[in-house]
């Protein structure tokens, strides 16, 4: 088992404990939020001016995630070295 994260707010109080973190499950949440968010926007952008630049900024995101976060590997995709469970 993996030691837990413990969060601590600006109060000095817990605020939450992670024991585990599944990476394919985050990154699969993050590219469906991107993808509902491209789609959203497209569909205001036909009426909206601002939405069409929202629109793009989503797709400047979407098009830029790394493969590394893909494949889980958020040591290569970030440049850092995440600590080994003991």
């Amino acid at each position: 088992m993996s030691n837990p994260s413990v969060y601590i707010s600006q109060e000095n109080m817990i605020s939450g404990v992670v024991f585990n973190v599944d990476y394919e499950r985050s990154m699969k949440m993050r590219l469906e939020l991107a993808i509902s968010s491209i789609q959203r926007f497209s569909a205001l952008a036909e009426f909206d001016a601002q939405a069409s630049n929202r629109l793009a900024k989503w797709s400047e995101y979407y098009s830029a995630i790394n493969p590394e976060m893909m494949n889980g590997n958020y040591e290569g995709a970030y440049k850092i070295e995440l600590p080994v469970d003991r």
